[in-house]
C-alpha cells in the first residue's frame, strides 16, 4: 500500500461455512501497491455502515501489514451491495464465486521457505507469513551463533515466540531477567513487557513468532542487554 490514495484489493462476498458464523457472508480486502492509506480508509467509511474514517485507517493498515482483511461480515444481500459499492470505488477484488468460500488453511513444510537476510548486519533472516493471516502477523526468524534482536518494548502486540531448533535465551522485563528458552519452549509476553531475544550458543535458532493485533502499534527501543 502506498502513502498516496490508494485502493486495496477484494474478494467477493464468500461464506464462512463452518463453525459458528457459517451463516455470516465475508467482504475482505486485499493489500496492493497503487491504493494509499487514506484512499482506502475513505472508501470504506463511504460504503460500510458504521465505519468512520479513523476505523478505515485500522483496517487499512491492517490489510497493508497482513495482505487482507475481512472488513464486513453479514448476510449476503447487503455483503453483496458493499463489495460492488467499493469495486466501484476503485478497490481491487478477488474473484471468487458467491458460495465458495475463500481458503481457509495454508500448510507450510520444512524447507519450502526462503528465509532472507534482515540487512541489518547481525545475519538474522526472516521469512513472513502474515500475508496469509488475517488477524495476527507471524515470521520464522533464523538467528546465527552469537546474535540478539533490538531490546524493545511494545505499545499494542502481544507476542508468542517458539523455538523451532536451537536453545535460545530470552531477558524479560526491566530490570531485566534471563530465561532459557531450549527447543520446543514457547514464551508469551504481553504489550509493555521490555524483551530481547539471543543465541548464545553455537548452533542457529529458528523462532516461529507470532503477534496480535496484526497492527504495529510502535515500540520503546531499549539499550541492549549485555
Amino acid at each position: 500500500m502506498t502513502i498516496a490514495p490508494s485502493t486495496p484489493t477484494k474478494e467477493r462476498p464468500t461464506r464462512d461455512t463452518g463453525g459458528r458464523t457459517g451463516d455470516a457472508w465475508r467482504v475482505i480486502v486485499l493489500n496492493d501497491n497503487h491504493n494509499t492509506f487514506e484512499g482506502v480508509a475513505a472508501a470504506l467509511a463511504r460504503v460500510l455502515p458504521g465505519v468512520g474514517f479513523d476505523q478505515g485507517m485500522t483496517l487499512a493498515n491492517r490489510i497493508h501489514n497482513t495482505g487482507q482483511a475481512v472488513v464486513w461480515s453479514g448476510h449476503r444481500e447487503p455483503a453483496e451491495l458493499y463489495w460492488e459499492g467499493l469495486k466501484e470505488l476503485g478497490l481491487t477484488m478477488r474473484r471468487s464465486s458467491g458460495r465458495t468460500p475463500a481458503v481457509s488453511y495454508s500448510v507450510f513444510h520444512p524447507g519450502e521457505l526462503e528465509l532472507v537476510d534482515r540487512g541489518d548486519g547481525s545475519g538474522r533472516a526472516l521469512a513472513s507469513i502474515s500475508d496469509r493471516l488475517e488477524h495476527t502477523r507471524a515470521k520464522f526468524w533464523r538467528y546465527p551463533p552469537g546474535t540478539r534482536g533490538k531490546r524493545h518494548a511494545e505499545h499494542l502486540q502481544e507476542e508468542v515466540f517458539v523455538v523451532l531448533e536451537g536453545s535460545a535465551a530470552i531477558d524479560l522485563g526491566d530490570p531485566p531477567e534471563r530465561h532459557e528458552l531450549p527447543r520446543g519452549s514457547v514464551c508469551v509476553v504481553q504489550p509493555g513487557t521490555p524483551l530481547q531475544l539471543r543465541n548464545d550458543g553455537e548452533d542457529d535458532v529458528l523462532f516461529f513468532i507470532v503477534g496480535a493485533p496484526p497492527e504495529e502499534g510502535g515500540a520503546d527501543y531499549l539499550p541492549d542487554v549485555l
